[in-house]
C-alpha cells in the first residue's frame, strides 16, 4: 500500500455541510425546509445521551455521527462513544466502529467521514479489538465498509505496521479510495523526524 506525507494544514470543503448538518444531529434539506433529527435508532427512538460530529454523503442520503447513546442499535454495551450511519431514505441506523464480525469494539470511536455514496465511513478509535494484531495502545483511524461489513485500519505505514502514536481525524474521498488524516506517529513514512504531527493519505486500494 502506497502511504504519502503531506506537510501542512489539511482543508475541507465545510460550508456546504455545515449549511446541511447542524450540532445536535439534526438535518436541514435545502429543497424544502423540512428538519429530521438523524440520531434516532431503526424506529425512531431518540437517543438516550449526547449524538455529534455529523459527516453527510454527497446525495445526502446518508449521515455518519459519533453517539454516547446506548440504544441506537442492539446490543450496544461497550458505555462508549460510537461511530453510526442513518439511512435518510430507509430510517435504518447501523453501527459502523465495529470489526468486521460485528463486535462491537472496547472503546470510544469518533469523528466520522462519510464517502459521496455512503459506502465508507472513515473513523479514528481507541479501540483495539477492531482489527487483529491491534498492540499500539493509540488511537487509529479505521475504515468500515457498510456493503461488506469490512473494517480495516488505514493508519499505518506503506508495509502495514502500526503507528507508534495516536492518529485521528480522517477525511475519506468521494470514492473511499483515499483516507487523509493526521497522525503524531513517526514511523508510518521514513524520514519523520520533526517532532511534530503530519497529515498523511492512505491509498485503499495499492
Amino acid at each position: 500500500m502506497r502511504l504519502v506525507r503531506e506537510r501542512g494544514l489539511l482543508y475541507t470543503t465545510t460550508g456546504l455541510l455545515a449549511a446541511a448538518v447542524v450540532w445536535l444531529g439534526l438535518v436541514v434539506s435545502a429543497d424544502v425546509g423540512d428538519t429530521t433529527r438523524v440520531s434516532v435508532n431503526s424506529d425512531g427512538t431518540e437517543g438516550n445521551s449526547d449524538s455529534i460530529r455529523p459527516s453527510v454523503s454527497a446525495d445526502g442520503g446518508f449521515v455518519a455521527f459519533a453517539s454516547d447513546s446506548s440504544n441506537l442499535v442492539e446490543g450496544d454495551s461497550n458505555g462508549s462513544s460510537d461511530v453510526f450511519v442513518h439511512d435518510m431514505d430507509s430510517g435504518v441506523t447501523s453501527r459502523v466502529s465495529v470489526d468486521s464480525d460485528g463486535t462491537e469494539g472496547n472503546s470510544h470511536s469518533i469523528r466520522p467521514s462519510v464517502s459521496a455514496d455512503g459506502g465508507f465511513v472513515a473513523f479514528d478509535s481507541d479501540a483495539s479489538n477492531l482489527v487483529a494484531g491491534d498492540g499500539n495502545g493509540s488511537s487509529d483511524v479505521f475504515v468500515h465498509d457498510v456493503d461488506s461489513g469490512e473494517t480495516v485500519r488505514v493508519s499505518v505505514s506503506s508495509d502495514g505496521t502500526e503507528g507508534n502514536s495516536d492518529s485521528v481525524a480522517p477525511s475519506v474521498s468521494a470514492d473511499g479510495g483515499f483516507v487523509a488524516f493526521e497522525s503524531f506517529a513517526s514511523n508510518l513514512v521514513g524520514g519523520d523526524g520533526n517532532g511534530s504531527p503530519d497529515v498523511f493519505v492512505h491509498d485503499m486500494d495499492s
